[in-house]
């Protein structure tokens, strides 16, 4: 009999990146992707898709590296975020409770067989438009910016992994993930894997994983990861404002 699908994860929250240079990249997510500043904590600047209800979509940390840090999930409710929590400690990944930050509360974090560092969390902060970005319609968060692509929201993103499978078999359990879609090669390993936490109308996964080059030489604290955007962004999704 096939498991009961699990539903106490809500959505995609955010992404925390690390970078060496942060003003040009503070430019770049601003001017190109058209993100929106929220805040700023410390060494790191929040930003935003202008159609994400939260406060922030993108932490941005200055650092003597580049990388992803970690990447957020909010949990459908309190009871669903410790269900997690005991799932998360039963499979010995656990790394502990943080006390959240300028977007949201307290956050359980964990890593995968990667070492790639996950957070979920359930208390969050609703972003509230100053004047000059409120919306005309009461169901947006935020005025279209219309600068650079003028990202929507934060859609999915992609990961590197030196064992593909291991990841495959970890995320639902832990995530209560569902996998779409998969990549098997010839000899039976697995080149890549796609996830989806909700039911989500698109085809777009919440998240990827692929194998990591063999001869690499990776120096960020999360090994094997890679959060890229392109001109069809990998992170974000990128879709006009309708009129």
């Amino acid at each position: 009999m096939a498991p009961e699908p699990v539903f106490d994860i809500a959505h995609l929250g955010h992404v925390e990146l690390l970078s060496n240079e942060p003003e040009a990249s503070l430019r770049f997510v601003v001017d190109v992707l058209g993100l929106t500043e929220s805040g700023r904590e410390g060494e790191s600047v929040y930003l935003r898709a202008y159609d994400d209800y939260e406060f922030h979509t993108l932490k941005l940390t200055a650092s003597n590296t580049t990388g992803m840090r970690h990447v957020g999930y909010r949990a459908t409710s309190a009871q669903a975020l410790q269900r997690r929590v005991t799932a998360i400690e039963q499979l010995g990944l656990g790394i502990g409770w943080s006390d959240g930050d300028l977007g949201h509360g307290p956050a359980y974090q964990f890593r995968d067989p990667d070492d790639h560092v996950f957070e979920i969390y359930y208390d969050t902060r609703r972003y509230e438009a100053p004047p000059d970005q409120k919306p005309a319609l009461k169901n947006q968060p935020q005025r279209f910016p219309a600068r650079g692509v003028a990202t929507r929201r934060l859609d999915h993103f992609n990961l590197l992994a030196v064992d593909v499978a291991a990841i495959r078999d970890f995320l639902p359990k832990a995530l209560g993930s569902r996998v779409t879609e998969q990549i098997v090669l010839n000899d039976g390993s697995v080149g890549g894997c796609w996830f989806t936490v909700n039911n989500k109308s698109t085809t777009s996964p919440t998240h990827g994983i692929r194998p990591a080059p063999a001869a690499a030489s990776i120096t960020s604290p999360t090994p094997s990861t890679s959060v890229s955007t392109s001109c069809r962004p990998r992170i974000f999704s990128s879709k006009t404002a309708s009129t």
